[in-house]
């Protein structure tokens, strides 16, 4: 198992007015398929002193009276009116001389604003209270109504507040994904988050001390979402700091008419374009077990993607001694041409576990390894984890697609869609967002919940390019195109699959891994490196394990060892597991093909047994992986991989540390 990893620790942090430092560090790990965080659009906030307990704005209202829910008659019109808590508004119908009219209306000092479409025109009104009737007023016309008293459960009622004591609220912030994290896009239009100078491109790292890398769109904005009024603290990285930002949600605005919960609106019925913040309500909470039935332990999905990275400019400048550019300090530099680059490969999910409360997969990057685009070699390896609502970008529980609203907003779209893919048609829904020099469109199939296509194009900082005259002006940055789109999606044959996880999993708390790594080319010139992980349980769920692999290579003679870290997610869909259940393999034949990928070209093969173990063979295009389990405990006693770098061949032997 070969795993990279680069870690990052930014540089120290510096205080300002209104923002508090942080002082973690954070990883990130390389993939080629990245698991970019759709873009999430929420309402305006404040930043304020981190003095939650102290603020009165921070501490639960009593619920206001909402007058005008109810229903009221008059001469030839009918008026019915609910309170929305989530819209902080009212909604309802008018009807008049038997027309249904749908009505969007917000209460100020004492008298409804309101509004409604007829015949292709917006119609504003008001109502308000006259002793014990009341007045609507519209284009210069009164309508006197008598509120229904009607039969108990036949009136509108508000909707009950929540326990939080307010209606939900977020920070007036679009992000967009950047390399797997989520990038602060565009700030809502004279926002407090505006105002306050919140850095365009900052890396958002954790909503309150929670990290977000590897969640789902609507995980991370379930974090930021909260009751007006409420705290919330977001941790954003510049290229110079980890910052703080404690900020105070606020309200949506009303920006008129939406459509429907999950329905597609109706044209004249339409959000209004420019309506930054106007956003889909978030979808309710899926009950427990609520799970599509394709969705279980062992179920594989491919992806195809592809990344191209073409410059602005033809040349420019390198720092070097010998140059014969300089700039104002005195530096030299030298022209160097700049070169397109590009790539691809596929990307592999395996759902490891599957539970209303706990979902986790192994993601496996593979990039072309040959010109003929025949050849695939392994990449890179990493483990992320959901629930029921969601895991990652690669999967969104179908019900809450399906309550997503299409809307407009600067920089956001949401719209249902027949995505043609695959000689076949999906009913989808994508998202796109626009930011400064970015684009990202995000799709998913409304009947299993999947990703079935991304697409990815930014534009770097503009970079200096020589003129013939000798002098020097700013050019375009690099310009990066990425796409993916599904493959497939099939479950793996392992005997394995419905394994449970041995008693000795639950009191094992680290596992240990220790042998050597031999490069062809030093065979006779120099000793093997030593080399060794340990495995760090991090969770345990059910059959499931989320571990951290903590690995190292010593070269010996006094050179400096290479350590890297990873994630993986062990548990029944597993190819490489910690543990396998001996009756599993029982029966098998030496040699016997369990499993053949079509896409990659690997396999998967039981070796045989001796009696006392029993090895498992996966072989790709350039690589082979052996798992060696002992048949009495089932637990992993041995493993190894050979890969094939070019002219030479890597062999990495472990076996456990008792």
């Amino acid at each position: 198992m070969v795993f990279w990893n680069i870690r990052v620790t930014p540089p120290p942090n510096r205080a300002r007015a209104g923002v508090m430092p942080n002082f973690q560090t954070f990883s990130s790990t390389l993939r080629h398929l990245p698991l970019a965080l759709a873009c999430a659009l929420v309402s305006p906030a404040l930043v304020l002193a981190p003095l939650a307990a102290q603020n009165p704005l921070g501490k639960n209202k009593a619920p206001a009276a909402h007058t005008f829910a109810g229903s009221f008659q008059g001469e030839g019109m009918s008026l019915e009116l609910a309170w929305n808590d989530k819209k902080s508004s009212y909604s309802g119908k008018l009807v008049v001389d038997g027309e249904s009219l749908n009505v969007e209306a917000s209460e100020r000092a004492s008298v409804l604003h309101g509004k409604f479409r007829a015949d292709g025109e917006d119609y504003e009104f008001t109502l308000q209270a006259r002793g014990d009737k009341f007045v609507l007023s519209s284009d210069g016309e009164q309508h006197e109504l008598t509120r229904n008293a009607g039969k108990a459960g036949n009136q509108p009622q508000p909707a009950p507040v929540p326990a939080n004591g307010g209606a939900q609220g977020g920070v007036g912030i679009a992000f967009e994904p950047k390399n797997g994290t989520l990038a602060v896009a565009v700030l809502a239009p004279n926002s407090p988050a505006q105002k306050v100078k919140v850095p365009l491109g900052a890396i958002l790292r954790a909503v309150n001390g929670q990290r977000v890398q590897g969640m789902a769109l609507e995980q991370v904005r379930g974090l930021i979402m909260g009751p007006v009024g409420s705290l919330v603290t977001l941790t954003l990285e510049t290229d110079t700091e980890v910052l703080d930002y404690v900020i105070e949600r606020a309200a949506l605005a009303a920006n008129g008419p939406a459509p429907a919960a999950g329905g597609r609106p109706k044209e004249g019925n339409r959000e209004a374009p420019g309506a930054f913040g106007n956003q889909p309500e978030p979808p309710a909470p899926v009950a427990n077990g609520a799970l599509p039935a394709w969705l279980k332990a062992g179920m594989r999905a491919t992806y195809f993607s592809g990344s191209a990275s073409i410059p602005g400019v033809g040349m420019t400048f390198v720092e070097d001694d010998d140059g014969k550019w300089s700039n104002q300090a005195g530096k030299k530099f030298r022209p160097e041409e700049m070169q397109s680059s590009g790539g691809a490969g596929y990307g592999q999910y395996d759902f490891v576990s599957v539970a209303p409360d706990f979902l986790a997969v192994n993601y496996t990057s593979f990039v072309y390894a040959d010109a003929q685009l025949a050849t695939v070699a392994r990449a890179s390896n990493t483990a992320y984890s959901g629930d029921q609502n969601g895991l990652g970008d690669v999967w969104i529980n179908p019900a809450r697609l399906r309550a997503m609203r299409e809307e407009e907003s600067p920089g956001y779209r949401v719209r249902r869609l027949q995505y043609p893919l695959n000689g076949r048609t999906y009913d989808a829904i994508t998202t796109q967002t626009k930011g400064q020099g970015s684009y990202t469109r995000y799709t998913y199939d409304l009947e299993t919940g999947l990703l079935i296509a991304h697409s990815h194009s930014s534009v770097g900082k503009g970079m200096l390019t020589p003129n013939a005259n000798g002098t020097s002006q700013m050019g375009e940055g690099v310009t990066t195109i990425a796409h993916g789109h599904l493959l497939s999606l099939r479950e793996l044959k392992l005997p394995w699959m419905g394994q449970k996880a041995p008693n000795w999993l639950q009191q094992a708390q680290q596992l240990r891994y220790v042998g050597t790594c031999k490069n062809s080319l030093a065979d006779g010139v120099m000793a093997p490196w030593s080399y060794q992980f340990a495995v760090n349980f991090d969770r345990k769920s059910g059959d499931c394990a989320l571990a951290t692999l903590n690995m190292r290579l010593e070269y010996g003679h006094g050179m400096q060892p290479q350590d890297s870290k990873s994630t993986v997610a062990y548990g029944p869909g597993t190819i490489a597991c910690l543990w396998l259940d001996p009756r599993t393999v029982q029966n098998l034949q030496q040699g016997q093909v369990l499993d053949r990928d079509p896409i990659t070209k690997s396999q998967v093969t039981f070796a045989g047994s001796d009696g006392r173990t029993a090895t498992i063979y996966e072989q790709g295009q350039l690589e082979t992986q052996s798992y060696t389990y002992d048949l009495q405990s089932g637990q992993l006693v041995a493993t190894s991989v050979r890969t094939q770098q070019g002219p030479a061949t890597l062999q990495i032997d472990v076996q456990l540390a008792r």
